[in-house]
């Protein structure tokens, strides 16, 4: 929609603070989702060497539970 708005340049420039504030909080969200998965993945770990879980998720042999 920003680069659709050549001829008016305040809602030019409207449209491009809307995007890079969506973007943010995007980019926010992402990483509360990362934070989280690496979370689960630290509780699910309790065996000594932490490699054999991580092969089990990636190959869908553990099914994790999603909120």
């Amino acid at each position: 929609m920003y680069q659709r708005t050549m001829n008016n340049e305040n809602l030019r420039q409207e449209k491009k603070t809307k995007y890079f504030e969506g973007r943010r909080e995007c980019e926010g969200k992402v990483q509360e989702a990362k934070l989280k998965s690496w979370k689960m993945f630290c509780l699910i770990n309790d065996e000594a060497n932490p490699w054999n879980t991580l092969y089990k998720i990636a190959s869908g042999k553990i099914k994790l539970v999603e909120d």
